[in-house]
């Protein structure tokens, strides 16, 4: 085994076959097969089993469209994915030995999100926070960009999120998170106080929904430069194309799917002083872009089955508020729509922040 091949996770690591011929009746299911696997051409057999995790099974599936998924164990990978050789596999009365090749997508489009958002590593430090798949895709990302120094934060190991403000509070670095803090449902929280990092470069989020997580938010406030996964999921697909061959996407046509895709997502959010147009803009503009309009006054009689200006006169503006905010809370996951926001929504940055996690603010 060459030092070339680094540990990215010890997940399934699945290679669509391309065989198009009949595997008999047990063709719908995933059967457990023998096969034998190496790095290597040069490697003796005796090697087979090298990084791979012998409590799980190699299993092999026919898909709906006649296609065989494929499943080893593998322990390690390279950056950009595994070449190794295989032996023994029989699918009917066909044996495969050769070439095996898969790729690692989630590096390719971690990479094209970096780099399109003008982050130039080399000599640089970068933290990741998560040490998990893709915490070990963002170390190969960072290596491949250049970085001098690269250091993982997991909650139980040697650097973690106590410590961690201690050992980089006044240090420069850049930062790329892959845990799930921050990901619809549970969005709204950060895995981390950017505060307590002034220093801090750059942030990026593989999330990508919402669109914005709490941590790109906190990263605009100082005027960080932040961006989330949104961009790194339309590389990934382009990624996958070109290794299934079915396309070669440019830079220029995964750029423009983002963008579409981005359009498409993101909500229109109205706001302002009552008796602004929210509402009578808000509505026109939903017809003509041809979206779902949602007029949180509306929304707010529906859920609570009194009117805004009933609640506030009933039990005082501090209940309202509390429950203005649980609304916009429970609205904020929707995406593509036009929304109206009540006209002192904005008094508070909660409300704020779930509304900017997938919409782009609009003051009338």
């Amino acid at each position: 085994m060459t030092n070339t091949y680094k540990r990215v996770s010890a997940a399934l690591l699945s290679v669509l076959l391309l065989c198009m011929f009949t595997f008999g009746a047990s063709a719908a299911s995933s059967l457990n097969v023998g096969i034998k696997f190496w790095k290597e051409r040069s490697d003796k057999e005796s090697m087979a089993n090298t990084g791979i995790d012998a409590s799980r099974d190699v299993t092999l599936t026919r898909q709906s469209n006649g296609t065989y998924t494929l499943t080893l164990p593998i322990q390690q990978v390279s950056k950009m994915g595994v070449t190794g050789y295989l032996s023994g596999l029989t699918i009917g009365d066909v044996t495969y030995d050769g070439t095996l090749t898969g790729d690692n997508t989630d590096l390719a489009g971690l990479v094209f999100l970096l780099r399109q958002n003008g982050w130039v590593l080399t000599g640089q430090t970068v933290v990741i926070l998560g040490s998990g798949g893709t915490g070990h895709t963002a170390k190969a990302a960072a290596e491949e960009l250049g970085a001098a120094e690269i250091a993982t934060v997991s909650r139980t190991g040697e650097l973690n999120y106590e410590n961690l403000a201690k050992r980089f509070g006044k240090r420069e670095f850049y930062l790329i998170n892959t845990t799930p803090v921050g990901m619809a449902p549970q969005s709204g929280v950060s895995p981390l106080d950017l505060q307590r990092f002034p220093r801090c470069k750059g942030v990026a989020d593989v999330i990508y929904n919402p669109l914005r997580t709490r941590l790109c938010q906190q990263a605009a406030e100082p005027g960080i430069p932040a961006c989330g996964g949104l961009l790194m999921l339309a590389a990934q697909a382009a990624a996958a194309e070109y290794a299934f061959g079915t396309a070669v996407p440019g830079e220029e046509t995964v750029l423009r799917v983002y963008r579409e895709l981005l359009a498409e997502r993101r909500n229109l959010v109205f706001i302002g002083m009552p008796g602004s147009g929210k509402t009578t803009i808000g509505r026109l503009a939903a017809q003509m872009l041809e979206r779902e309009f949602i007029d949180c006054d509306e929304e707010y009689l529906l859920e609570y089955g009194i009117t805004p200006e009933g609640e506030l006169l009933a039990h005082g503006e501090l209940y309202f508020r509390e429950r203005e905010e649980a609304l916009l809370r429970k609205l904020s996951p929707k995406t593509g729509c036009v929304i109206a926001a009540g006209g002192g929504a904005i008094l508070r940055e909660e409300n704020v922040e779930a509304l900017r996690e997938n919409g782009l603010l609009c003051w009338l």
